[in-house]
C-alpha cells in the first residue's frame, strides 16, 4: 500500500498533456480509489439515462413512457460499453449488472 496517496483521488488521465486547454483537461477526469478507476467524466450515455430517470420520475402518460425508454436504452448502452471496453475488472462487473437490470426492467414490463 502506497502511504503518499489518499485513499480517494481525482485524476487527469496520461492522455491529458499540459498544453491542451482546461475544458479538455477536465474532460478526461476519472476517480480512483486505491488506484482502481471507478468512474471517468464525461460519461455521455450514463448523464442521459440519470437525465431521463428524472424526467420518468416526474411525468405522467406519454412523456414518462418515452423518458423511461430513453433511460433503459442508455442504461443498456451504458452496461454494453462498461462490459466491453471496459478499464477494469471493477467496471466490466458494473456493465454486466446493469445490463442484468435492464433485462429484468426489460421483463418486468413484458410480464
Amino acid at each position: 500500500m502506497d502511504l503518499g496517496r489518499p485513499l480517494v483521488w481525482v485524476v487527469v488521465e496520461p492522455t491529458s498533456a499540459p498544453t491542451e486547454s482546461r475544458l479538455r483537461r477536465v474532460a478526461s477526469l476519472s476517480l480512483q480509489v486505491k488506484g482502481l478507476t471507478i468512474g471517468q467524466f464525461p460519461n455521455v450515455s450514463l448523464a442521459l439515462a440519470f437525465g431521463a430517470g428524472l424526467v420518468s420520475a416526474s411525468t405522467h402518460g406519454p412523456p414518462h413512457a418515452v423518458a423511461r425508454g430513453v433511460a433503459v436504452a442508455a442504461t443498456a448502452v451504458w452496461g454494453y460499453q462498461e462490459l466491453v471496453h471496459g478499464v477494469n475488472w471493477f467496471r466490466h462487473l458494473l456493465g454486466i449488472y446493469s445490463l442484468v437490470g435492464v433485462v429484468g426492467t426489460l421483463v418486468a414490463l413484458i410480464a
